[in-house]
């Protein structure tokens, strides 16, 4: 794989059957974010014919694909678009390019491509006003160093899958320098937070932003012996700002209301010892997570992805 010494996003042709891919463009020349091809070999005319201009070779395409730290595809691909679309995105995902996949339109399914772009983003660009801004948003995600990309958010309504590659790199930046968990955003820490969970095997939903309900992420785990669920309130609060008992005593509150099987206080910083002596009794259904814990967790997660 080409080394990524100057980030660009690669926009490959299929997005010439998007309408707003322009707007795209524009926003990203206005960011001063690079993007290669300027124009796509590609693209519609007047009367719904197409007009070719096919002058890069595939070496040449398949090198730029390379180079590029994050691809932008329009799904479904038409016809116009496939084979150097099938092209794109093949060499992308041997290249380990992440791709950000702009579905706008139904009635169309293209198995084999669903398939292969499986562990992409996948954007709904149907019904939303605010696409554009939200595809740009994603490929800041994808371009900047993994650490600090978490600060900068995707409405999660609106983002299908997050790319199993974006975690793998995040964790690797947060593995090395643990730290960097206090400069993100307090939601991007419960994905965080959710994806560890799911590593472990469990199905996470992180529940809405403005619910108040003393939980932020729902854990299920299915057994052979029933169902379990678990409830987890995430604190991303500063080292020197400790989880205090009246934290732990609301958690537990909401454990015996919603009739849980247990519930989790994970946080960036660390808790009292009052917080720590109420949730002793109820060792079993009440987990204490701080950082040292988080640290060894996110350990094990990039152990596990190196297997």
């Amino acid at each position: 794989m080409a080394p990524h010494d100057s980030p660009y996003v690669y926009l490959c042709d299929s997005l010439a059957n998007w309408k707003p891919s322009l707007e795209v463009k524009w926003e990203l020349k206005r960011l001063g974010i690079p993007f290669k091809p300027d124009s796509w070999d590609v693209r519609q005319l007047e009367d719904d014919g197409w007009f070719f201009d096919r002058t890069k070779s595939h070496s040449a395409v398949s090198q730029e694909v390379q180079g590029a730290r994050v691809a932008l595809c329009a799904y479904p691909n038409y016809t116009a678009t496939g084979r150097r679309t099938w092209h794109e995105v093949w060499t992308a995902m041997e290249s380990k390019v992440p791709v950000i996949v702009i579905k706008y339109a139904s009635g169309t399914e293209q198995p084999e491509l669903r398939s292969l772009l499986s562990n992409s983003v996948w954007i709904n660009a149907r019904y939303n006003d605010g696409v554009v801004q939200q595809v740009v948003q994603a490929a800041k995600l994808l371009l900047n160093p993994p650490a600090f990309q978490a600060q900068i958010e995707i409405p999660r309504r609106q983002v299908i899958t997050i790319s199993n590659s974006y975690w793998r790199e995040a964790m690797k930046a947060l593995g090395a320098a643990p730290e960097l968990l206090h400069q993100v955003s307090p939601h991007s820490f419960e994905n965080i937070v959710g994806e560890l969970l799911q590593s472990d095997g469990f199905k996470v939903e992180v529940t809405n932003r403005t619910r108040d309900g003393g939980f932020d992420v729902i854990a299920y785990h299915e057994t052979m012996l029933g169902s379990n669920l678990f409830l987890v309130e995430c604190k991303k609060w500063a080292p020197g700002n400790p989880v205090d008992v009246g934290v732990v005593r609301s958690v537990y509150g909401v454990l015996e209301m919603q009739g849980a099987s247990a519930a989790a206080i994970v946080t960036t910083s660390r808790f009292t010892s009052d917080a720590m002596n109420l949730a002793q009794p109820f060792a079993k259904r009440l987990f204490l997570h701080d950082f040292d814990h988080l640290k060894a967790w996110i350990h094990k997660y990039n152990q596990m992805q190196s297997c």
